[in-house]
């Protein structure tokens, strides 16, 4: 993480107000590093831009479900 905040890469995340919501840059650095890393991957791949947006947004459906599915105690108990 310590390479992208030298780049500026996270710099607005310290001027974002993060009251209630997790910080991702304090609580697992390592994380947020491999999902950047991965991004980077994608924005290199031949997938039509279209296409990644269109995933993007599913997945964001999907995982504003399953919240709002442990949130109500919906989820299967793994």
């Amino acid at each position: 993480m310590a390479k992208l905040v030298n780049k500026g890469i996270v710099k607005a995340a310290g001027m974002m107000k993060m009251d209630n919501r997790i910080n991702y840059f304090k609580v697992d650095p390592a994380a947020l590093e491999t999902i950047m890393e991965a991004q980077k991957y994608v924005r290199k791949t031949s997938i039509d831009r279209k296409l990644k947006e269109l995933i993007k947004i599913r997945v964001s459906q999907i995982n504003t479900w399953n919240r709002l599915s442990i949130a109500m105690g919906n989820h299967a108990e793994v």
